[in-house]
């Protein structure tokens, strides 16, 4: 039931009054949130926030996974290509150009564009060992305002669905606007809280991941927050196939099947067969996978097309630079 002591709860960003929404449950803890979502801004958190204290119950070494070689390829090089294309926009193209990657993982994106001869830097609080591979970068372990980057130090600065993680967002995106030089650019991506697979399934919703995911963006809500933060989008996106697409799949799957995330969680390595025989995973959902598997990626690629023709895609991205 809604814990009616969180009422007087006001939004992290306007300062509106939260109106409770829906419970949902942790598919890795099996604990329950609320989340509430401000009339104002339109941006929805979940309560009670994740203590620090409780960060390895929350993102245990499972959550990282074994991610496949060719996921990550599809996914890193994608990236690397809209990072070329915004160098490209920059009247010193032909500088060697400088990224940090806030919430970079294992270092997988920022190694290619090493590769190609960039300056990098990475953040990531997960520890060193959670991720199935060394990374070939450095890494700051700390929370970025703690890394003691140079002001002004960088030409673009990424946040890869990062934002939504984090329990003070807002001075994440100031001292991104400190460290980026005065023409560089911010991009953020994040899952769009107002987009039909969000609206339709609910608590079923693939990228609502409680309570991982403190806080849930759409276009209102982020423009906000980095107005507040000096920044203005200059370009917004919906388009994420990989992200917005599986989305849309895995929230259908987790309609039917009583173990949430079972789709991704087998691709990126995270249960198998033996989790069948162990009975942590129930066999019936594994059959239930597979059997609509298909189905629903055929129905879920005609809602994604929709999805981004009206701008209500699982994902958006925007691009932004200081005022």
């Amino acid at each position: 039931m809604e814990d009616q002591a969180l009422n007087n709860h006001f939004c992290y960003i306007c300062g509106g009054a939260l109106g409770f929404l829906f419970m949902a449950k942790d598919y890795i803890s099996s604990e329950t949130f609320s989340l509430y979502q401000c009339p104002v801004c339109s941006l929805a958190e979940i309560k009670p926030s994740p203590k620090l204290a409780d960060f390895a119950k929350y993102y245990p070494k499972l959550y990282y996974g074994k991610r496949k070689s060719f996921t990550d390829s599809l996914i890193n090089n994608g990236r690397r290509r809209k990072i070329k294309k915004i160098a490209a926009s920059f009247k010193n193209n032909a500088d060697k150009k400088s990224l940090l990657d806030v919430g970079c993982g294992d270092g997988g994106f920022i190694s290619l564009l090493a590769a190609d001869g960039w300056q990098v830097a990475g953040t990531e609080m997960a520890s060193l060992g959670s991720h199935s591979k060394p990374a070939l970068v450095n890494i700051c372990r700390q929370e970025l305002i703690d890394c003691g980057f140079n002001e002004a130090g960088f030409d673009i600065i990424t946040m890869w669905h990062s934002l939504e993680h984090l329990a003070e967002p807002l001075s994440y995106l100031k001292e991104a606007g400190r460290i980026l030089k005065k023409q560089g650019m911010l991009l953020v991506e994040v899952p769009n809280f107002n987009s039909w697979q969000s609206v339709i399934f609910k608590d079923n919703w693939f990228h609502l991941d409680v309570p991982r995911h403190i806080f849930h963006y759409d276009k209102k809500s982020l423009a906000l927050i980095l107005e507040k933060a000096d920044f203005k989008i200059v370009k917004v996106s919906y388009n994420s196939l990989i992200y917005g697409l599986f989305g849309l799949i895995q929230s259908c799957l987790n309609v039917f099947c009583q173990r949430k995330n079972l789709l991704f969680d087998w691709l990126n390595g995270k249960v198998g067969l033996a989790d069948i025989k162990a009975g942590s995973v129930g066999a019936g959902d594994f059959i239930i996978t597979f059997i609509l598997a298909i189905p629903a990626s055929i129905f879920s690629l005609l809602i994604f097309a929709l999805e981004v023709i009206f701008k209500r895609g699982g994902v958006i991205t925007v691009w932004a630079r200081r005022e």
